[in-house]
């Protein structure tokens, strides 16, 4: 099967074709033949990026983008994912916001880390005072919408996304660290 589909690029090459169309004819006849023997992949050439690309695919790390997590500035994409887990009555009726855990998307493994969060106005903009906690702390927040920015304490790996706490009830955070 190989070697079919090295003719068909080779020539196509020959033919005169531009890099691009042999790149997807090429992984179409693959396809093809992967589909009609009932065999799959899982990785495709579209998960790589290509010369130019500014970006890295999904992986370990967040890609070429500098994430300070103290910064009140929003990042290109949100990494990872921020998650308001489980929101809970507490006796004094107060908003709290609680950072129970940070997992590492790859491997699945708990990490320390630490999360800034920021809250946003109602235009869209993060207000500078921004509060921070680590894994197991908790503290009295206002009700509303936050940016939030986690990081993993002993590698490079990064969460960060918009959550809204309720109004009277501890709010659990839960990330996944890219």
């Amino acid at each position: 099967m190989k070697k079919i589909a090295v003719a068909i690029g080779l020539s196509l090459a020959i033919t005169g074709c531009a890099s691009n169309e042999i790149e997807s004819v090429t992984r179409g006849a693959v396809n093809g033949i992967l589909d009609s023997t009932g065999t799959s992949t899982k990785s495709s050439a579209m998960d790589v990026p290509t010369i130019g690309e500014t970006t890295v695919s999904r992986g370990s790390k967040a890609g070429r983008e500098k994430i300070r997590t103290s910064s009140p500035t929003r990042s290109s994409r949100d990494y990872g994912t921020v998650t308001v887990a489980e929101v809970v009555a507490n006796p004094e009726g107060l908003t709290k916001i609680a950072f129970r855990n940070s997992t590492h998307l790859d491997s699945g493994g708990n990490l320390e880390g630490t999360i800034h969060y920021f809250p946003v106005s109602p235009e869209g903009f993060l207000i500078k005072d921004s509060e921070w906690l680590r894994n197991g702390w908790k503290e009295i927040a206002n009700s509303g919408t936050y940016y939030i920015k986690a990081k993993a304490t002993a590698t490079k790996a990064y969460a960060t996304g918009e959550v809204t706490l309720t109004r009277g009830k501890t709010n659990i955070i839960d990330v996944i660290l890219e």
